[in-house]
């Protein structure tokens, strides 16, 4: 159906970043804010996390919708964000903060 991964920062033993996609046949069901609110939830309870960042190409508009329902603030553009076919690109920036899902 997809994959979801939670890669824990060398810098910052209370953050992390999460990255995820899903197959097209999967989409528009729930499952993936579904799993990433589930993965946020256990990041927090079990690693002590504190943040937990998702970045996505700007205009990714259903990484953003799914990132949003499982309950990451949107917090600006990160311009030049990230390398995608060997282009930099803007991306979106959001979290959600270990508080938030209480």
């Amino acid at each position: 159906m997809g994959t979801i991964d939670l890669r824990l920062s060398a810098a910052d033993p209370l953050l992390a970043d999460v990255g995820f996609m899903a197959d097209p046949r999967a989409r528009g069901r729930g499952h993936l804010p579904a799993v990433l609110t589930a993965l946020s939830a256990w990041g927090f309870a079990t690693l002590g996390l504190a943040r937990i960042e998702w970045r996505a190409n700007v205009g990714n508009t259903a990484s953003r919708r799914a990132a949003e329902k499982a309950g990451f603030t949107v917090e600006g553009i990160a311009r030049g964000g990230l390398t995608h076919r060997d282009q930099r690109v803007d991306v979106w920036v959001g979290a959600l903060l270990a508080g938030d899902l209480a």
